[in-house]
């Protein structure tokens, strides 16, 4: 099988890129996408596809680092929509034909964590 890392960074690129036959060419026809902080997915290609052509706004993914094993990579990545940005992480999954079969997505929002009495996060 290819170098998923390799992989996960060709995904990424032709996703920003908006590539879209050498982007949909990485996934598996039954590709699941999992969004779990929405509860939402998609299932197969052209749904998901259809699903980032359609997105709204000027949107941009730079890449932070990526790590893959033999059958699993993890992306962390930038997003920028206009004036709004923030991280986030793509967890894939693939075949052994090195197709993407799994995308659980995690689009972290920031918070405060609470005060507590003794101190056991430093803040930046």
């Amino acid at each position: 099988m290819a170098d998923t890392a390799d992989l996960a960074r060709n995904y990424l690129s032709h996703l920003t890129n908006r590539e879209w036959d050498a982007w949909s060419a990485l996934l598996h026809p039954d590709v699941i996408y999992t969004t779990p902080q929405s509860r939402e997915r998609r299932r197969g290609r052209e749904a998901f596809l259809r699903f980032n052509q359609e997105y709204p706004g000027d949107w941009q993914l730079t890449e932070k680092w990526v790590l893959g094993d033999t059958d699993r990579a993890v992306i962390w990545f930038a997003w920028t929509v206009g004036d709004d940005c923030g991280d986030a992480q793509s967890f894939l999954s693939f075949d052994d034909s090195g197709r993407i079969t799994e995308i659980t997505e995690f689009w972290p929002e920031p918070y405060d964590d609470p005060d507590r009495a003794t101190p056991a996060t430093e803040r930046f």
